[in-house]
């Protein structure tokens, strides 16, 4: 079977028609709404049951674009020149692709079997 695995240590973001829905830093925060932002209740909530449609990796900064059909997009910014700012990994049956954005925009993509 396939899966996959995304972590972050950077800013990130979630756009949803047309508009920031979402961003890393809104977690916790009042807005004036009734109760505190779950931040990850309402980014699962902006993404859920939605198909992943394309993923692009900007190739100077190494910023992370995942779209989600055609209204939905998770971003992640790389905003160190020197630490790691995003991890994602994709199995599929035993192959493994492991990709890690590093400092200063490189890519590393290291594939192994497991």
């Amino acid at each position: 079977g396939e899966h996959r695995d995304l972590s972050a240590e950077c800013p990130w973001r979630v756009l949803d028609s047309g508009r920031i829905a979402h961003a890393d830093e809104d977690d916790g925060q009042q807005f004036g709404l009734p109760e505190p932002v779950i931040g990850e209740q309402r980014a699962f909530s902006l993404l859920a049951g939605k198909r992943i449609t394309s993923v692009e990796i900007a190739p100077m900064s190494g910023d992370l674009k995942i779209r989600f059909g055609t209204e939905t997009t998770l971003e992640f910014f790389v905003n160190s020149s020197g630490y790691e700012s995003w991890q994602a990994s994709v199995r599929n049956g035993r192959r493994r692709i492991n990709l890690v954005a590093q400092g200063g925009g490189q890519i590393s993509i290291v594939e192994d079997e497991k």
